[in-house]
């Protein structure tokens, strides 16, 4: 499939057809056909170039649904004896340039695809006219032209029980007083005795999008589209842009805020957070009138606090008010005050603004590449041909390479190298690879885009690696180079060969090309003698071990020289205690997280704070803002390091964290409320998790409690178990010397 439209009461639609056993296809051999379980109709078929054909479809042939029976769309190819028949499927790249949904006249129709991805073609009398919807007192109310007596209506969030629609005369009402969850798009359901129906439509849409103030923190957003379905979401008030603009090294907004901001203490932030959820970074506002708030990002920076890597980002308001932290404010283009799209470009990267979805407005950051790299075909010759010939020229013995998850991030273990380096000031060359090129980093190091003719020299000529993930695949190692694999964690779950991944792959190219990765290491810095043998038997290397401890973890013993600063940027009272929850990612889930907040506030509120550090794919979904100040979301925190310094208790299930954290001597509680899914179902660990964690095992919530109102005895209770615990794996790197010793075993 490559195209579906409608047009002038004809359904058209655009395939590619080939076959493996033709040398050509013959169109006077090709027939296509509209067919269910009773009906089979030609339709007209032709060709448009090489392998392209269109089909064309009078929306009158089109037989009405039967549920029991779909429509699709069946071709035949038939030269004398060679017979064969194929339904049309596949959607093709574009997914969304394949499918229809129109409403015409008394007629809804829809092209999409099946589970097993055949095209199918539904057509439904509309019985359902809606002219208008409006929110009052609380209720939501459709007004309708006319209303199928055997209709069912419901607003639906599968993360919540639906709201059910009350027919009452011309309307139906559905009550939103059950509507407490932010951020949860419920989307109109219509049924006909159980069965899902598109059986409705709008006499004329009435609006695109709307916001309803529904108190003083909260609005509804409703979006009414094409296909005349519409949703509901129940979010924090929106902010209204005046201005947008570059000025010199900044880009200068002024917005107007819902709130009166003359209150104290006020703490105003924009935030620009990346559509897939990675990336959140925070810029204070400052107030210029009681309700109007501007604020400068700076476009060049050396703080990587307020750096924006490329991408795309959406713009929202943090109100900190009376010591409260507000639902979080949309900055919508509502008012039409500014016009986009506008862009402009600042040194090696553009940045283009535009406002959709609702006058939602957007950030789309881009790098420019150098002019020997800005063409996929320059790149490709430079890694043919030049790296080859880099490859020739000596080696530089004081040049060291540093690559941190995949480029993504200046960070962990060979930053800690990196900097403990860089502080000794000798005359190594440091190079960092990255994906972005701009991303600031610390002391005289340079920064090299990845796949750029730099990046296929510096790979070529270095001498040392530093990495935590692997170097990339067409990373080709010389005699005489040195590779360090610093990892990022204590293995509790299995890894390398030994994961699900792995155990089950029938690609041998696969296993040979990670294994082809491994046989680079020289070295691994290790905090253990049970990581040295895990290392090993997991990635099938006898690969030299470092007694190191993992570098990364320095940054925890110089963390604690700053935990009151560290403190005060948070927020946190010196005179509480200090939570710290950091739970594993759960593949294949992103729901909310399972404590119950509500009740620890009113229990522990007193005496403790309690910090939130959820993986990104929760942390998107999870909404504590109404327990702020006592629980806050640290989940787009930069330095973990800094979070375990301040933090008295660690609460994790089982996450690499604890084995960092033992490192400080402090008491863990581990809430693994999942045991046995996670054990068993999932993954898979090396070790006895309830025999070997320092701590008590807790499923509840209220367990918890119990165990922190006992904090005081928490250390005394589990002291022998945490002592075996951090002399198994805590055996290296106690001094926070792992970097030193690292640079020692490497450099020698």
């Amino acid at each position: 499939m490559k195209e579906a439209a409608f047009k002038d009461n004809n359904i058209y639609i655009s395939a590619k057809i080939t076959s493996p056993l033709l040398v050509a296809i013959e169109e006077k051999y090709l027939s296509a056909f509209i067919y269910n379980d009773k009906e089979n109709t030609e339709i007209q078929i032709r060709k448009t170039d090489e392998d392209l054909y269109e089909i064309k479809i009078p929306t009158e042939i089109i037989p009405v649904t039967n549920h029991s029976s779909l429509n699709k769309i069946k071709l035949i190819y038939q030269d004398g004896d060679l017979y064969n028949e194929k339904v049309l499927s596949e959607p093709g790249a574009n997914n969304i340039a394949t499918t229809v949904n129109k409403k015409t006249g008394k007629w809804s129709y829809k092209l999409d695809y099946t589970f097993s991805w055949e095209l199918y073609i539904s057509k439904e009398n509309i019985t359902n006219v809606f002219d208008n919807l409006v929110i009052q007192d609380n209720n939501l109310i459709i007004k309708a032209t006319h209303i199928d007596p055997n209709s069912q209506f419901k607003l639906k969030n599968f993360r919540e029980k639906p709201i059910i629609g009350q027919v009452q005369e011309d309307k139906i009402i559905f009550n939103l007083n059950s509507f407490k969850a932010i951020q949860r798009l419920f989307e109109l359901e219509v049924s006909n005795d159980g069965v899902k129906t598109r059986n409705f439509k709008f006499s004329k849409i009435p609006f695109y999008s709307s916001q309803i103030k529904q108190d003083e923190f909260h609005e509804y957003v409703i979006r009414v589209y094409n296909n005349h379905s519409f949703t509901l979401n129940r979010k924090g008030r929106h902010s209204n842009v005046i201005d947008m603009r570059k000025n010199n090294r900044n880009l200068l907004i002024r917005f107007e805020s819902p709130y009166n901001l003359d209150v104290s203490p006020s703490k105003i932030f924009l935030s620009l957070k990346s559509t897939n959820g990675k990336v959140v970074k925070k810029f204070p506002a400052d107030i210029i009138d009681k309700n109007i708030c501007q604020v400068a990002i700076p476009l060049e920076t050396n703080d990587i606090n307020y750096f924006v890597t490329y991408g795309n980002f959406v713009f929202s308001i943090d109100y900190y008010l009376n010591n409260k932290l507000l639902p979080s404010s949309l900055l919508l283009n509502a008012n039409r005050k500014v016009k986009f799209p506008f862009s402009f470009t600042y040194k090696n990267r553009t940045y283009d603004f535009s406002s959709k979805n609702g006058n939602l407005i957007y950030l789309n950051k881009k790098q420019i590449w150098d002019k020997v790299d800005n063409t996929r075909q320059k790149r490709k010759r430079n890694y043919k041909y030049l790296y080859p010939l880099f490859r020739i020229l000596p080696k530089n013995k004081k040049k060291v390479i540093y690559y941190s998850y995949w480029g993504d991030q200046y960070s962990c273990s060979p930053k800690a190298i990196y900097e403990t380096l860089e502080n000794k000031k000798n005359k190594y060359k440091n190079i960092w690879i990255m994906n972005d090129v701009n991303i600031p980093i610390k002391g005289n190091g340079q920064v090299v885009k990845k796949n750029s003719l730099k990046y296929w020299f510096h790979l070529a000529t270095a001498k040392y690696f530093i990495q935590n993930t692997n170097m990339p695949i067409d990373y080709k190692k010389r005699w005489g180079q040195k590779e360090v694999q610093t990892f990022h964690g204590t293995f509790m779950k299995t890894m390398g060969f030994d994961t699900p991944e792995f155990k089950f792959e029938t690609r041998q190219n696969k296993i040979d090309e990670f294994q082809k990765k491994i046989n680079n290491w020289d070295y691994v810095s290790i905090p253990s003698n049970y990581m040295s043998s895990k290392a090993k038997s997991a990635f099938n290397t006898n690969v030299k071990s470092i007694h190191s401890g993992f570098p990364r973890n320095d940054m925890i013993f110089d963390s604690l020289k700053e935990t009151e600063k560290i403190k005060d940027n948070l927020n946190i009272p010196s005179n509480k205690k200090v939570i710290l929850y950091a739970p594993t990612w759960r593949e294949g889930k992103s729901s909310n997280i399972k404590l119950d907040i509500d009740n620890m506030q009113k229990i522990l509120g007193d005496d403790f704070i309690l910090l939130v550090r959820a993986h990104y794919m929760v942390s998107n979904n999870m909404d504590i803002r109404q327990y702020y100040p006592f629980a806050i979301n640290v989940s787009n925190y930069p330095s973990i390091e800094e979070l375990y310094a301040i933090s008295d208790v660690l609460i994790t299930d089982y996450s690499s964290v604890m084995f960092d954290y033992a490192y400080l001597k402090r008491p863990m509680l581990f809430f693994a409320y999942d045991l046995e899914k996670y054990l068993y179902s999932e993954r898979g660990t090396y070790l006895d998790y309830e025999k070997i964690v320092p701590g008590p095992v807790i499923r509840t919530t209220d367990a918890l409690i119990d165990e922190l109102q006992n904090f005081s005895s928490l250390e005394s209770r589990y002291k022998d178990k945490y002592h075996k615990f951090y002399d198994e794996f805590c055996q290296f790197g106690r001094n926070g010397d792992a970097s030193e010793t690292v640079i020692k075993a490497l450099f020698k």
